[in-house]
């Protein structure tokens, strides 16, 4: 590589790291250090995680992620129990309090970088993403020269109506769920560009390499209590299942909710989402004995509530 190449690089390296506070002992003048809040975060996204995993997704030195851990433990962070699968090692999880932490952190983080863009125009910021992905993609080759595709998360744009409604449409497929009475027969699922041009409503996409990969909002269905919304069309491709992308959409969708003005979410289900319930109730979805609102999908068996103040 060219000399000046390397200076470019490294001059924006410290120019980016000055601007996000990185050079600090913490960030957002906290008590962690960026490396903390990493595995903060990989823990929250991977409950349950063990510290041989941790230090594989994050290419950490064990001696270093060993004294982290040990802190965050002094700190009323985390917690440890056996492993199901192997008794010489100890799953880490975060307590009420570091989950807590890490959100705070989540949030302070999402509003440092919506200040430090918020005077770029919507263009000038797709610009900025893109250039982003690309650097991200180029970065990530695997051994056969394949380049990993980034996913983006974004808000939503009438070109992705019919992408979007196909794939709600398959995921019911896929799990055999009930097709009249719900999302599936619902014409509104055809142009949810439009609907979710409420003020008080927002749809997020995920997506990768330009192909939509599943999306969740949050919406002021007629009939819900006074500042309670509804989570609504939380739909992911087998592509992106697994691997903590849905946590990450739901809690920010949560956020998202919050800053609006809501107090309490509600949301609608059915038995056959398993793997979509049980993160609800992760997340401490309470389960009610029936509907809320009028959403007009009589056919959901499953509702549930949470308060998020």
């Amino acid at each position: 590589m060219k000399q000046k190449y390397i200076a470019q690089i490294r001059a924006f390296n410290r120019y980016y790291t000055q601007v996000l506070g990185l050079l600090n002992k913490g960030i957002f003048d906290g008590d962690l250090g960026i490396s903390e809040a990493r595995v903060m975060r990989e823990i929250y996204f991977n409950p349950d995680i063990t510290s041989t995993e941790i230090a594989l997704s994050l290419e950490l030195d064990k001696g270093f992620l060993s004294r982290i851990l040990k802190r965050f433990e002094k700190l009323g962070y985390t917690v440890r129990k056996k492993s199901g699968q192997d008794n010489r090692s100890s799953a880490i999880s975060l307590t009420d309090l570091g989950g807590l932490t890490y959100e705070k952190i989540n949030r302070d983080s999402d509003t440092q970088i919506e200040n430090l863009f918020a005077d770029l125009s919507e263009q000038n910021l797709k610009t900025v993403v893109r250039s982003m992905n690309t650097i991200d993609s180029l970065l990530h080759h695997k051994e056969n020269n394949h380049i990993v595709d980034p996913i983006i998360i974004r808000p939503i744009e009438e070109k992705d109506n019919k992408a979007l409604a196909a794939l709600i449409r398959n995921v019911f497929d896929e799990f055999n769920a009930p097709q009249k009475g719900s999302v599936y027969d619902d014409p509104q699922t055809d142009l949810l560009y439009q609907l979710f041009h409420d003020a008080n409503a927002e749809y997020w996409i995920v997506e990768s390499n330009h192909i939509i990969l599943g999306g969740c909002g949050f919406y002021p269905t007629a009939g819900l209590p006074s500042k309670c919304s509804e989570i609504v069309k939380f739909y992911l491709s087998d592509k992106v299942r697994g691997n903590g992308t849905g946590l990450y959409l739901l809690t920010m969708i949560e956020e998202r909710a919050k800053k609006a003005g809501y107090n309490r979410l509600y949301l609608e289900s059915f038995e056959v989402f398993q793997g979509a319930v049980s993160l609800y109730e992760k997340l401490d979805y309470k389960h009610l004995e029936g509907p809320l609102g009028d959403s007009g999908h009589y056919a959901t068996t499953i509702h549930m509530l949470k308060d998020i103040l």
